[in-house]
Order: structure tokens, then sequence, then C-alpha cells
């Protein structure tokens, strides 16, 4: 997004609203079945109106040109696998991946037996 359109500003009041369109919409490109934008202005803390907007801006910015190719993607993951070496991340990332590898989660008592968690509500183009 920022190098489509190096004038916008990615700043802590507005990252959250970012990831949380970012993710929405890959979501939607991504799998067949997905959560509905309500759903996801809910857990974003946003309104549906806000999120829907939010989309549009997002998808024109990009000029609907949700996917990238395997040597940009790779291109990313280099970068961002360098960024955690330097900065110690990686360490920690890797021991609270093995510690959750390693402690056994228990479902709650009335959720035994249901899938969990929940899958996404069948397809819907909100």
């Amino acid at each position: 997004m920022v190098h489509k359109d190096p004038g916008s500003l990615v700043v802590p009041l507005n990252v959250h609203r970012i990831v949380l369109t970012s993710v929405m919409v890959a979501s939607k490109v991504l799998d067949d079945l997905h959560y509905n934008n309500a759903f996801f202005a809910r857990v974003g803390g946003v309104s549906n109106a806000e999120l829907n907007r939010l989309e549009m801006e997002l998808l024109s910015l990009l000029d609907f040109g949700v996917m990238v190719s395997s040597r940009v993607f790779e291109s990313y993951c280099l970068h961002m696998e360098k960024e955690l070496v330097c900065s110690g991340a990686a360490q920690k990332i890797e021991g609270a991946i093995f510690d959750s590898l390693t402690t056994e989660i228990e479902a709650p008592e009335d959720d035994k037996g249901k899938r969990f968690p929940s899958s996404p509500p069948r397809k819907s183009f909100s």
C-alpha cells in the first residue's frame, strides 16, 4: 500500500485498521469460506460501514491488485527474516512456538467434542 501511495501514513492510530482490512481482504482472496465484513468489524472494533469504506479505499489504492508474484513474496519474506535475526526477535518467536507446542491446551468443558475453534460461516458478499 505504501509503495503504491507513498503519501499514505502508517501510524499507531491507524495501523490496526490497515491490518484488519488487509487480513479481511486476504481471507476473501485466499479462502473459499470466510467471515463476512460485519464479523471482522466486530472483532476489529470498528463499525461495519467504516470497514466497508476501508476495504474500498484499500482495493482502490491497490488498483484491485491483491496478488503478488512469488518473486516479490520471497523478497519480502527474506527481508522480514533478516529483520527478525537483526532484532533478536527470532529466538523469542521460536521459544514461544516451542512453548505453545509443548503446552497442552484443554478445550472448555462445554466445548469438548466440538470443532474448536469454530469454522467460519458460509461465504457471504457483505
